[in-house]
């Protein structure tokens, strides 16, 4: 995503600053400073900044969300994350896969919350069980941990759909290690 914003900013002569804050760290203070020296801003997924401050930065300066919910006074990238992952999901049941999990926490996220969602709509409209999703972090690391430690004791499962890119390709690295 970084690297999408920085080639568009790059072809009309602008540059592109980019602040990771992390939780505990002084983030208000750091956003307040770049705000300060820039000509926009755009909050990425579960971003460290609060709705408050990104609407309240948005009342002076241009702000985009992406892969986060709507905040009132910015503007949002949204993506189809619902009905992406019942077709997937759909795709899967056509393929006869009958046993799904998905791999993922659909707490945190709005993003994520839609991809379950569509997870279990098209399970429901199967007529197929719902099962509890495997609250796994969205990082390669997690996915990996969770196939190693979790996936081989569940022989009653024939398909995953998962959280995100970085979780689908543990799970796919760990199925190649594995036939």
């Amino acid at each position: 995503m970084v690297l999408s914003f920085t080639a568009t900013a790059t072809t009309s002569g602008d540059s592109v600053s980019l602040l990771v804050a992390e939780s505990g760290h002084e983030r208000q203070a750091d956003v307040r400073r770049l705000a300060a020296r820039v000509d926009g801003l755009a909050f990425m997924g579960r971003s460290a900044v609060s709705d408050a401050q990104v609407q309240a930065l948005a009342a002076d300066h241009p702000v985009v969300t992406v892969a986060r919910h709507p905040v009132p006074g910015a503007d949002a990238f949204l993506t189809e994350n619902e009905q992406t992952a019942a077709e997937l999901t759909q795709h899967l049941l056509d393929h006869g896969r009958q046993r799904l999990i998905y791999v993922g926490d659909p707490g945190p996220s709005s993003d994520v919350r839609g991809r379950y969602q569509g997870f279990v709509d098209a399970l429901r409209r199967s007529d197929y069980p719902v099962p509890t999703p495997a609250r796994v972090t969205p990082t390669e690391r997690a996915g990996r941990a969770f196939a190693d430690a979790i996936v081989p004791k569940l022989a009653e499962i024939d398909g995953f759909v998962c959280v995100n890119d970085e979780v689908a390709l543990a799970m796919l690295r760990w199925w190649a290690g594995t036939t």
